[in-house]
């Protein structure tokens, strides 16, 4: 059972396979929620490569009463790249800053299919709840990194760097694999509050009811 506290809006989706990860693409940066992020930056001068390299961005979220998270979402700004072919995309995820630290889950794939253009449109990368199960609970203050590769030299996406550098102090952009210093990429992320499940909550009940008549003995 989750608590849905974000919603991603106004997304053009693109048709993928049944058990992929969903890769759409918008317009408009997402606005609803309790989204963290760098700054809503919508210009940059250079961007990060994805082609047989990481890249990304680490960031940290802290939940109200620090419960554990589980990952939902992350949308990028796209820089440009065009007819990209998404079998050759794979997301992942790893604990830390860059790509040194323990990969949580596998690599997320986004099914078959084409992305027509990249350029100046906010990319939305949906796991589904299998993906996000897999990556596992997320623990509030602590720093993950996101990051999408590209297997191919020469048709990928490019993500946009955030004109305002350094306005992201919980982060750094992932770049060619390694963290960039004094640079961000422009990123949503989306999370949800982990809560135990049915079983789970019976049993903390349990407990908690034999705990008051053991006192009440």
């Amino acid at each position: 059972m989750k608590i849905k506290l974000l919603i991603t809006a106004g997304i053009l989706a693109t048709t993928m396979a049944s058990q992929a990860a969903v890769m759409s693409t918008s317009s408009s940066a997402p606005t609803s929620g309790d989204y963290f992020s760098d700054a809503f930056s919508t210009i940059a001068g250079s961007a990060y490569r994805t082609d047989k390299r990481y890249g990304g961005q680490s960031f940290v979220h802290t939940t109200t009463d620090n419960k554990k998270w589980e990952l939902n979402s992350i949308t990028f700004l796209g820089f440009d790249g065009t007819n990209v072919d998404l079998s050759k995309i794979t997301m992942h995820v790893f604990e830390g800053n860059g790509t040194s630290g323990t990969q949580l889950g596998s690599g997320i794939t986004f099914g078959t299919g084409t992305v027509a253009d990249f350029a100046g449109k906010y990319f939305t990368m949906s796991l589904t709840e299998a993906e996000t199960d897999a990556i596992g609970e997320l623990t509030s203050g602590e720093q993950y990194t996101a990051v999408i590769i590209t297997d191919d030299s020469t048709n990928y996406v490019r993500i946009t760097r955030s004109t305002t550098d350094t306005s992201y102090t919980a982060g750094q952009g992932i770049y060619q694999n390694s963290p960039v210093t004094n640079g961000d990429a422009v990123f949503f992320v989306e999370g949800t509050v982990a809560v135990p499940e049915p079983s789970s909550a019976a049993l903390l009940g349990l407990g908690g009811l034999a705990l008051i008549l053991r006192r009440r003995k």
